[in-house]
């Protein structure tokens, strides 16, 4: 019997080093079916890119990422206002 579970969940910001694991998660058509026009599908590399670059804008730093359990972006994007 499990008395304790712990799950390793991180919430940061978003790095270059996020690109694949985005475009991977991005990329899901179910995903993008409930985005707006804005939101392309397929999703890109370039898409990525331009996605993390304009997260390091200022007025951004309320664009974050989830880490799951060392996987990263399970949840792609948390927006805090």
């Amino acid at each position: 019997m499990v008395i304790f579970a712990f799950v390793s969940i991180k919430l940061r910001h978003w790095d270059i080093n996020d690109l694949a694991s985005l475009v991977k998660h991005a990329n899901n058509p179910n995903i993008a079916k409930f985005m707006t026009d804005v939101f392309s599908h397929p999703y890109t590399e370039e898409s990525g890119k331009k996605f993390i670059a304009f997260t390091k804008e200022e007025n951004k730093s309320n664009l974050w990422a989830i880490e799951y359990e060392g996987e990263k972006l399970l949840v792609e994007l948390v927006c805090i206002h």
